[in-house]
């Protein structure tokens, strides 16, 4: 994926994160004053802006705000939601500045029980690249089980993985067969987990259907970025 692609976007993102209008103004908003994107006339929403562009608006150069990507090793307990009746939301472990930042928004997602890493991003293109399954981004887990296994039994495991395992429905999602791309073990009940497709509670399935229970789920890393980013 092209970095500036990245980097870009939508010049209704643009107006919105800007605070000029709400989604459904944009069209108006376009239509009723002269937006400029490197000296050509704006009209369609979708159009793209790069890092490097210059937006005039309505003769005066806009000062566009930064994306903005951190980090964090999220603590069980809290889900990933902005909004929860039952549970805190990890914004609230925010500073209150960017709670209130718009646009502002988790790449994928971490149920309640499960801690590690989680992307909180303003740019959608990184986002959407991140969780989008045709792109196949690696998502390290490491997984600690009920039952503690033989050597011979995670044999077994690996090969029944890598053979592809089938996963029956859950709420709203179907049946499937998992490819996990890798899986290794570190002791009897505890071991590392790849997966590329992104697919609901897929680690916890995935054991499930295997004859095991997942007590300990952790995120170690998606795409470029790790845990081990958070300390340094």
């Amino acid at each position: 994926m092209n970095d500036n692609f990245l980097q870009s976007r939508s010049i209704s993102r643009i107006l919105i994160h800007q605070g000029f209008c709400p989604m459904r103004g944009v069209p108006a908003f376009l239509k009723n004053h002269t937006v400029l994107l490197n000296g050509q006339r704006v009209l369609l929403k979708e159009t793209l802006v790069y890092p490097q562009d210059e937006i005039t608006i309505d003769g005066t150069i806009l000062l566009r705000k930064p994306d903005i990507t951190f980090l964090m090793d999220k603590p069980k307990g809290y889900v990933c939601s902005r909004v929860s009746d039952r549970r805190q939301t990890v914004y609230s472990l925010l500073p209150q500045e960017l709670q209130e930042t718009k646009d502002l928004h988790t790449a994928g997602r971490l149920d309640a029980d499960t801690t590690g890493l989680l992307i909180f991003t303003t740019n959608g293109n990184l986002s959407n690249y991140l969780t989008d399954p045709k792109n196949k981004i690696e998502k390290e887990y490491s997984v600690t089980l009920k039952k503690p296994l033989t050597k011979s039994e995670q044999e077994v495991y690996i090969s029944k993985c890598n053979q592809g395992l089938y996963i029956p429905p859950e709420k709203k999602d179907g049946d499937f067969t998992a490819f996990p791309k890798k899986l290794y073990f570190t002791s009897p009940n505890s071991c590392r987990i790849t997966l590329t497709e992104g697919r609901f509670h897929e680690v916890r399935r995935i054991f499930q259907s295997l004859g095991n229970l997942v007590i300990e789920l952790r995120r170690i890393s998606m795409g470029p970025y790790s845990l081990e980013d958070l300390n340094n």
